[in-house]
């Protein structure tokens, strides 16, 4: 009688961290690409905030909150921010979105992309309040308003993806 050659437990969720991993690598990178916009080139979606809107809602385990935690101080070293901004920010939408799963984890997609619409103003205004008081003046929020509308624009697009890379594709029974 042949061995039995099929994965165990541990090897087959191991496998299925493959793909949010990947996908969630891809977001990275995008998030450090400066797109070139006239006088914001320095704008870009905020992929990092999609990534932990969306983990923290469908798979919650998936980052926990020290992951997004070292997500976003790599971020902050690798644009040379002040370390612990986007780590602050991708901490309270983990949290913000943990408290509010169950309201929303059944919602259809309009709902969730009216929810990160409002939390991403939210993030637009607290990053704009951090970025003012480093700099010590009141910034132009011109730079700030292009982002979240960038943010809000590839939201749906950033989620197909996602959910290409979530091979728990959810369920709504088992998600509570």
């Amino acid at each position: 009688m042949p061995a039995d050659l099929s994965p165990s437990s541990s090897e087959s969720s191991l496998f299925s961290l493959w793909p949010p991993c990947l996908v969630l690598i891809f977001l990275f990178i995008l998030s450090i690409a400066p797109l070139k916009l006239g006088v914001f080139s320095d704008a870009r979606p905020m992929f990092l905030v999609i990534a932990v809107y969306y983990w923290s809602l469908f798979r919650p385990k998936f980052l926990g909150i020290f992951g997004v935690f070292i997500l976003g101080i790599l971020h902050d070293l690798i644009l040379g921010l002040v370390l612990g901004t986007t780590s602050f920010i991708l901490i309270g939408v983990h949290v913000i979105m943990l408290r509010q799963r169950a309201l929303l984890i059944r919602q259809p997609f309009t709902i969730l992309w009216a929810g990160f619409a409002l939390l991403c103003f939210c993030v637009s205004i607290i990053k704009w309040a951090i970025s003012s008081l480093i700099v010590l003046h009141i910034l132009s929020p011109g730079f700030f308003a292009l982002e979240l509308l960038l943010t809000i624009a590839c939201f749906p697009l950033v989620v197909l993806v996602l959910k290409i890379g979530n091979t728990d594709v959810f369920d709504y029974a088992k998600a509570k």
